[in-house]
């Protein structure tokens, strides 16, 4: 037969109603994994589109691969690889992820296709052997274990890892490795299945394998879920002890500010005084350079910095008081939008780390200020903070390891973590002459939390 005969020849006596039944069950897996939570006319009818699209696209590409392999005799290999094309195409078209969880996602539903799949035909001919190919009890042994793959979509849906921006490294490999062990197998086992018959108890063993395998896959995720999980609640109850920190901090530094100005404001009787008996006297240089010294030693309490930004003047007329009470200058420029998409607390936790870092480290003896400039590029907030740091500190400023001992680096993890929530990134480094440079970018391309 020519390639459009065999195409023929497929729809006519190879697409049976296994095949319809596994279709449909592989169609229905990929519509749950883009499932969308919101019921909606709108949404249900994407939905039923997809479905529809992936049941087409299953059967055009088995179809188009029966009739390739009939002219390239490749064992089978052919129909086994096609659930990898369909999968594929639809999770790059239509999964919303970054490409490391579209590959996670990809695999684990790739080794389970192709894992029942090998179940069914195990169990097919186990059925056949023994019912004396029956047509029900074959039809059933051969498409049923596809229903595997329901559940498996469901909690990838259900627990979709993709939520959180971190994986990690160790369990990510070795579900990695399962999977694509499983995929390697199924195709060496759909060649060594065309060319050999086993007792009924090999097939059995088989199966058994396979399921184990498929579970041990499901754990791995499952694993790599709830670590991620773990890790990210870590992380957020760190950020909101941070917050609660800067809050108690700015009780505490806006009372020692009232104090100063009531200490201020008791001398201004005095201060306006002795100024205007200069004034009288005549002494009118006297009285300038009084007014100097007098602006020059309450400089401190009455600075305040102000930009367009609400949240961003709060935090950073905090972290100047910080500052100021440990005799350290910062220069601080900012220009930014009126109003961010960021989380509060998100970036309360980015600026008091970054910054109170660059306080806790900072190499005063030269006076120089600590640099803390904020400013829009592109579509991300660009935060840097650069301040000098001793010989004996530069090691440890490489690692930005806070000097809270509780936190245990934790600062480090914040600054990473919510860079990357927001599709960001955070560098460290050691410039010149010991200036230590943390660089920061999020994206504004997020809706307001």
């Amino acid at each position: 037969m020519n390639f459009f005969e065999s195409w023929g020849f497929y729809f006519t006596n190879i697409f049976d109603a296994t095949g319809i039944i596994q279709t449909f069950i592989y169609a229905a897996i990929l519509v749950i994994i883009d499932f969308k939570k919101e019921l909606s006319v709108k949404n249900i009818l994407k939905t039923i589109l997809k479905f529809i699209g992936c049941y087409a696209s299953f059967v055009f590409f088995s179809s188009f691969a029966f009739a390739l392999e009939s002219l390239t005799r490749t064992h089978g290999i052919m129909m086994t690889i096609i659930p990898a094309v369909t999968i594929g195409l639809y999770i790059i078209l239509f999964v919303k992820d970054n490409w490391l969880y579209k590959f996670i996602k990809f695999s684990l539903v790739l080794a389970s296709v192709l894992v029942s799949s090998l179940i069914c035909r195990d169990l097919g001919i186990v059925a056949g052997k023994l019912s004396g190919d029956d047509f029900i009890s074959v039809v059933c042994a051969r498409s049923l274990p596809s229903l595997l793959c329901i559940p498996i979509a469901y909690i990838m849906h259900r627990f979709d890892i993709s939520k959180y921006k971190s994986v990690s490294l160790p369990l990510l490999i070795s579900f990695i490795c399962i999977a694509y062990l499983l995929v390697i197998t199924s195709l060496v086992e759909t060649i060594v299945i065309r060319s050999h018959e086993f007792e009924i108890g090999v097939y059995y063993l088989f199966t058994f394998i396979y399921v184990i395998s498929l579970f041990v896959l499901v754990v791995l995720y499952f694993s790599s879920y709830y670590l991620v999980k773990t890790q990210n609640n870590l992380i957020e109850s760190e950020i909101n002890i941070t917050l609660a920190e800067a809050k108690l901090d700015a009780i505490k530094i806006s009372s020692y500010n009232l104090e100063e100005l009531h200490k201020v404001r008791h001398d201004l009787k005095n201060h306006f005084g002795y100024i205007s008996t200069l004034l009288e006297e005549g002494k009118v240089d006297d009285a300038k350079n009084y007014l100097k010294e007098l602006n020059e030693e309450n400089k401190d309490i009455l600075e305040s910095f102000s930009c367009a930004n609400e949240l961003i003047n709060s935090i950073i007329n905090l972290e100047l008081s910080k500052a100021q009470l440990m005799k350290i200058k910062m220069d601080v420029k900012a220009i930014v939008p009126i109003t961010l998409p960021f989380k509060d607390s998100d970036l309360v936790s980015l600026l008091t780390n970054l910054i109170d870092n660059a306080i806790e480290n900072h190499d005063n003896s030269n006076k120089l200020p600590i640099k803390v400039h904020i400013s829009m590029y592109q579509d991300y907030l660009r935060i840097l903070v650069a301040n000098k740091v001793k010989d004996d500190d530069v090691q440890k400023a490489r690692v930005l390891k806070t000097s809270k001992s509780r936190l245990h680096g934790y600062g480090t993890k914040i600054i990473k973590h919510i860079s990357r929530k927001y599709s960001g990134y955070t560098t460290f480094s050691i410039e010149n002459n010991n200036t230590f440079v943390a660089d920061c970018l999020i994206s504004t391309n997020i809706e307001k939390e």
